[in-house]
């Protein structure tokens, strides 16, 4: 049986990758793929407990990092990888680029232990990462109007690291990464996130235009 398709959504928060998650799958599902969504942190019931933890405890830096490894490999073995082998296409909201771009860019823990400790996991390979990308002014009057966790109340700085970070993960994996300008339409985003699944085969290319 082929493996199905792991694809991740990331960025900063406010950009819209829930939003854009659910229309992934949907619009995946009504092109003929089975497909599992998901979110980091989270994603099992283990996770999702945990998450509250995760996004409101005032934690140091080393207790939120190996928090969210914790999460997250009891998220690949119980879901990621038993529908990735099942044939099913993974659709995640966030996953490890988040955990460099946050726990290092943001939070100042070293990238070089992140890796380190990543190595050591054989988590499975991302096939496709959206980066939903938007000026941080943008992003930061989005956020205003919702504020709900301790990373989203964070400073403009701590974002600008942030998305610095995630800037060096694309550079170091180009083929991996579609950067996508989510200060656009909804409709504009979702096209070209359309346009990058056919060119991909992941869908033919007469597909339902969801």
């Amino acid at each position: 049986m082929k493996k199905g398709y792991f694809i991740t959504l990331e960025g900063l928060d406010g950009v819209g990758k829930s939003s854009q998650a659910s229309w992934l799958s949907d619009y995946l599902r009504q092109n003929g793929r089975s497909v599992t969504a998901t979110r980091e942190p989270g994603g099992t019931s283990y996770g999702e407990q945990l998450r509250s933890f995760f996004l409101n405890l005032d934690i140091c830096v080393e207790a939120e990092l190996f928090l969210i490894f914790s999460i997250r490999i009891q998220h690949v073995y119980e879901k990621i990888l038993p529908a990735l082998t099942l044939g099913r296409d993974v659709v995640c909201e966030r996953f490890m680029d988040a955990t460099y771009a946050y726990q290092s860019g943001g939070r100042g823990m070293s990238y070089q232990r992140i890796s380190a400790i990543e190595q050591n996991l054989y988590l499975p390979a991302v096939d496709l990462t959206f980066f939903l990308d938007a000026p941080i002014d943008i992003l930061r009057k989005r956020l205003n109007i919702k504020l709900s966790d301790r990373f989203e109340l964070q400073k403009d700085d701590f974002f600008s690291r942030v998305r610095d970070v995630y800037q060096r993960r694309i550079s170091e994996d180009p083929s991996r990464f579609v950067v996508v300008d989510a200060s656009q339409s909804v409709d504009s985003i979702r096209r070209i996130m359309s346009t990058v699944l056919v060119d991909r085969g992941v869908i033919p290319s007469t597909v339902t235009s969801g």
